[in-house]
């Protein structure tokens, strides 16, 4: 499915650190809840990039390589941060 505008590869994407949704799978959670709500009140359904999987993403020093890039290309970005990424 693809992006309402064309000249984007997503709507929306999700960034997080994967060790946040390790313990109780919140950041899952809240992706749920998110489309379930979109679903609900907009009219045509929104592309989510979300990436379950660790090998998607990226470790704590990497650079973004080209395949990351192109899913980056979304109409909205939600990072979301905990106290985990933030230095001591």
């Amino acid at each position: 499915m693809a992006a309402l505008l064309p000249e984007f590869e997503y709507d929306i994407f999700i960034s997080y650190r994967h060790n946040d949704n390790l313990f109780d799978g919140w950041v899952t959670e809240f992706v749920t809840r998110l489309q379930d709500e979109l679903a609900a009140t907009v009219k045509e359904r929104l592309t989510i990039y979300f990436d379950k999987n660790l090998r998607d993403g990226l470790g704590d020093s990497q650079l973004v390589g080209p395949s990351l890039a192109h899913r980056l290309r979304s109409f909205i970005l939600i990072p979301l941060i905990s106290q985990t990424l933030l230095p001591d």
